[in-house]
This record gives structure tokens, sequence and C-alpha cells, in this order.
């Protein structure tokens, strides 16, 4: 943002303010924040809520949503380091709280 605004400012000739001094007048006087968010968000499942909301949910977008979930419920399945079949070559690698447990992926 910091660079915007130095870009912003040689374009209009005039002087920029130091960076800490941008920092400050930008937290402090508009109270913004960035983050990275934990997880990201789903466009398939995000579309449906807003078209849901709307009532602009048709029929297609409706199958479409019910297809997409049954997929991330096989993914989470896959995910949640089944050890059913031992013979397994492939490896998978999850992290449950802070360790990491290795075990086999069916």
């Amino acid at each position: 943002m910091y660079s915007l605004y130095v870009e912003f400012c040689n374009d209009a000739q005039k002087k920029p303010v130091k960076e800490s001094f941008y920092r400050y007048i930008f937290f402090t006087h508009y109270n913004l924040y960035f983050h990275v968010p934990k997880v990201d968000r789903c466009d398939v499942c995000e579309e449906v809520k807003l078209r849901k909301k709307e009532n602009t949910l048709t029929t297609g977008k409706a199958e479409k949503y019910e297809n997409h979930i049954k997929e991330k419920a096989k993914d989470r399945e896959n995910k949640e380091c089944p050890n059913k079949d031992i013979n397994c070559k492939r490896v998978h690698i999850c992290k449950r709280f802070v360790s990491s447990i290795i075990c086999n992926l069916i």
C-alpha cells in the first residue's frame, strides 16, 4: 500500500511522508488492518449462499452444489488418515494440531 501511495505522490509531484508516519496515520485514523484468512472460502458455496438469500437459485446450480458437497465430503474423508490398506505404497502426511502424523493413504 505504501508503494502505491509513493507512486501516487510522485505522479502528483508531491513529497511522500515516511513509511512509519504513513502506517501510523493509516492504522490510527482509518482503523484498517490486513490479515490472511485462516480458511479460504469456496466460490461455489458462497455463490449458492448468496443466491439462496436472494431467492435466485436455479435447479442447475442446486444440483451442481449438491455434487460439490459430495466431492468435498470425499476429499475430507481421504484427508482423515485412513489406515485401512496397510499394503499401500503411497504415503500421506496429515497435520493434526501441532504434530504431524504419517499415515497410509487408500
